[in-house]
């Protein structure tokens, strides 16, 4: 029988043509209050990555979503305003998003060293569209850090 709303071969035909070809197939219909089809949707698959793709995809998501909340909670961001040929320490640059991210570690230190970093600004610009609109930043950065026993010297660092 026919459960598609227009011409054309129906849900049930395509199911049975996909089953033939050695996919396991499901039709899910969904009918009005008075009983008549609404809708119908088909799913079909075949072998192991079928059967495991939609685990796949739900454990990736549940991953993600774990990622965000610990980077939210452990995390730390900031910003700073540079003049260009300074530098500024990433201590003074960063707050923790949470108290844990302070209990966790301390990202303005080296960690072999505990030398702190700094951040450079080696040179500013920026671009306009013709309007006079801002098109893009450029920043060129340099992370260096500080040199023991002598706070106010700085060299290139990783």
């Amino acid at each position: 029988g026919s459960s598609g709303s227009g011409g054309g071969i129906s849900i049930e035909k395509v199911s049975s043509i996909l089953s033939a070809k050695g996919y396991e197939t499901f039709v899910k219909k969904e009918r009005h209050q008075d009983g008549s089809l609404q809708a119908a949707s088909l799913y079909a698959f075949k072998g192991l990555s079928g059967r495991f793709a939609p685990i796949g995809v739900h454990i990736s998501m549940v991953l993600v979503v774990l990622g965000a909340s610990i980077s939210t909670t452990c995390g730390w961001h900031g910003t700073a305003m540079i003049e260009e040929g300074t530098e500024t320490p990433v201590r003074e640059a960063i707050r923790p998003n949470s108290f844990l991210a302070t209990v966790t570690n301390q990202p303005w230190k080296v960690k072999d060293t505990g030398e702190e970093i700094n951040l450079r600004l080696n040179k500013f610009r920026i671009d306009y569209y013709p309007d006079g609109k801002v098109e893009q930043f450029y920043s060129d950065l340099s992370v260096t850090k500080e040199e023991q026993g002598d706070p106010g010297a700085s060299s290139e660092g990783p």
